[in-house]
């Protein structure tokens, strides 16, 4: 008995590709890590030395500015307050009705807060498991690559913190406010674009930020808030795209 390599390599081949199509989560995890390692290998250092040396003051100062669009906290706070100021509107109405209307609003703010907090979890463990060094030890000493379990404030690179809370934000607004949500994925990428133009994160940190940004909310919404926001049958098309039902 004898097998025919090419129409094993070309059943191999479409095997993995339909399995890729049915899971695109997966199939971007693949594409995002393949890029991310590509971008450490060649991409990275070439930009970091460009923006220290030839970006334009005054994008520059325009990015500093901008980037603290992405602080955590703001979010975090917000989406607190939002959760316990309707559950205790809730608990101080006597009308059963609005009671639970105040409930099922209060339902946003839990599920913002979860998804915040749990995408920056993520964010933090890989920062300390990868360990990588900032652009500022590259551009100040030469330092430069991975150091594994380290936790030193100069080398908790990868993934963009700052990336990760907006892309968070973004997809949490994209499955409850679809329109508004797209609106905050141009805000989403100029964050991403500032820390690298202000030299604290290189291109694959943002790369991954995004990532968990966007995939770490899906998996919190469809795990403990599926009944908020979407219809039914998207979110049979969420759970899809996370491989979770065939």
């Amino acid at each position: 008995m004898t097998l025919d390599s090419g129409r094993f390599g070309r059943f191999g081949l479409k095997t993995g590709r339909n399995a890729l199509v049915a899971r695109p989560m997966l199939g971007t995890a693949i594409v995002v890590a393949f890029a991310t390692a590509f971008m450490i290998l060649f991409v990275d250092r070439p930009i970091t030395y460009f923006v220290a040396e030839d970006l334009d003051p005054s994008i520059a100062a325009f990015f500093r500015a901008l980037t603290e669009i992405g602080n955590g906290t703001v979010y975090m706070t917000a989406s607190a307050s939002f959760w316990l100021g309707f559950r205790w509107l809730a608990a101080q109405n006597a009308d059963p009705a609005v009671a639970e209307r105040f409930k099922r609003i209060s339902a946003y703010g839990a599920f913002a807060l979860t998804a915040l907090l749990a995408a920056g979890a993520v964010a933090t463990i890989l920062k300390h498991a990868l360990g990588r060094f900032r652009p500022s030890l590259l551009l100040t000493d030469g330092v430069y690559g991975l150091a594994p379990l380290t936790f030193l404030p100069k080398s908790t690179s990868l993934p963009s913190g700052h990336t990760q809370v907006m892309w968070t934000v973004a997809t949490i607004l994209v499955l409850l406010k679809p329109r508004i949500g797209l609106l905050l994925i141009p805000i989403a990428v100029l964050v991403g674009a500032s820390r690298v133009a202000i030299n604290v994160h290189f291109l694959s940190d943002v790369l991954l930020g995004a990532y968990v940004g966007v995939l770490v909310p899906l998996l919190v919404y469809v795990a403990f808030f599926p009944r908020l926001g979407p219809a039914p049958e998207r979110l049979g098309q969420i759970r899809r795209i996370l491989g979770l039902s065939p």
